[in-house]
């Protein structure tokens, strides 16, 4: 704490450099989403390495992407889903994000799938995830709405309603895993919030 008897001298200076932000953890899961289903050569630039990025990482490495790093750039090879290896179980940490999104890419696949997590993800509810992806046939076990959640596909696209308000970001993984299928189906979105 500065005292009363205390001053400070400010001299006016300049600065100057180059600052590279970090980047943004739901850009870089948004974008190992994108790689997976592009099926192709993708780079992504300015990686983060926060737990939610490691995580995204790791799921699309599970759903047969070959991801090599160098220093903050990843190279992320896919052929989605051929390449994908035996797998039960994906874990998406504490990530609600990698959840809400995964929880569609993952409904593709004909493979039952346990989704699980730890800390505060495992005790939030997630009924809409279940009664949406019901809607499209995906075959879907939960325990009272919240994590684990066991899924097995294939999501058929169809015309459907949901609650913006609810999750932009299962919205994000639905409009992956729609424009995956390349099926003439519409989303209408009530109450977007973000």
């Amino acid at each position: 704490m500065i005292n009363k008897f205390s001053f400070v001298t400010i001299h006016p200076s300049e600065l100057s450099g180059i600052i590279k932000p970090p980047s943004s953890k739901s850009f870089t899961q948004r974008s190992c989403v994108a790689a997976l289903l592009r099926n192709g050569k993708s780079i992504l630039n300015n990686v983060g390495n926060s737990d939610d990025e490691i995580n995204a990482i790791e799921i699309i490495k599970q759903l047969g992407a070959k991801v090599i790093k160098k220093e903050n750039s990843l190279i992320i090879k896919s052929e989605f889903p051929n390449n994908i290896k035996n797998f039960t179980t994906i874990n998406c940490g504490e990530s609600g994000l990698a959840f809400r999104i995964f929880s569609s890419i993952i409904a593709l696949l004909n493979i039952e799938t346990t989704i699980t997590g730890y800390g505060s993800l495992i005790h939030r509810p997630h009924l809409f995830i279940e009664q949406i992806l019901s809607q499209l046939q995906v075959e879907i076990k939960t325990n009272n709405h919240k994590l684990p959640f066991k899924i097995k596909g294939v999501l058929q696209p169809k015309n459907i309603e949901i609650d913006g308000s609810l999750s932009s970001q299962f919205l994000t993984g639905l409009l992956f895993a729609y424009s995956y299928k390349n099926i003439d189906a519409t989303i209408k979105v009530n109450n977007l919030v973000s």
